[in-house]
């Protein structure tokens, strides 16, 4: 599962995910920007078909119906292979970590307890419950990102199932073991050597 950190708050945070992702992609890794746009759906042209893609001097443009899709399999069919996805916004989503960007005069209501998996704030005043890093601090939130998200997602055995588009949740011992039964059933065939990331799909007709 590629590990998520989404901002919320005050529209400062849009310039401390720049920064932050500065740091990040120079330290190497791969990096994913997932925004909230929040205007109203009729505002949004209809699309004729289900999705369109379009590819333009090696980038690719992707519009698509979504429908109601977990959150956690969208992140998984358009970041597969990132070394972590940073989310501007989705205060609604449950179980991602979380950092609130507060602004004294500004943006000063903490929706500590009003929403869930807040794991620090970032201001430009000193708050005393939870984790606080400051405004200015942000070579040690990137730090933390690295080692609290990236480095431990790549030390856990990553197994992740899931059915018709919903993430089912599977204990460590039911990850672990799945893992090494398809590691090692692909292990022998003809041109799996160093494999690291491994995807299977299995369609059901019924």
């Amino acid at each position: 599962m590629v590990p998520v950190i989404a901002f919320i708050g005050c529209e400062e945070r849009k310039e401390i995910i720049d920064k932050i992702a500065a740091e990040l992609k120079e330290c190497g890794y791969k990096i994913g920007l997932l925004k909230e746009v929040t205007f109203p759906r009729k505002q949004l042209a209809p699309l004729d078909v289900s999705a369109v893609a379009r590819l333009y001097f090696g980038r690719l443009f992707l519009e698509q119906e979504v429908d109601n899709e977990n959150f956690d399999y969208i992140i998984t069919r358009i970041f597969d292979g990132y070394d972590i996805v940073i989310a501007d916004g989705f205060a609604h989503v449950d179980r991602i970590p979380k950092f609130e960007v507060l602004k004294k005069g500004i943006y000063e209501n903490s929706l500590k307890g009003k929403v869930s998996s807040l794991i620090a704030s970032i201001s430009d005043y000193p708050i005393e419950n939870g984790k606080n890093f400051s405004l200015e601090e942000i070579k040690e939130i990137t730090e933390f990102i690295e080692e609290h998200l990236i480095k431990a997602a790549r030390e856990e055995i990553s197994a992740v199932l899931y059915v018709n588009g919903r993430r089912i949740p599977l204990k460590k011992y039911v990850r672990k073991t799945l893992a090494g039964v398809i590691e090692g059933f692909v292990k022998p065939l003809k041109m799996t050597e160093n494999a690291q990331n491994i995807l299977i799909k299995v369609k059901i007709n019924k």
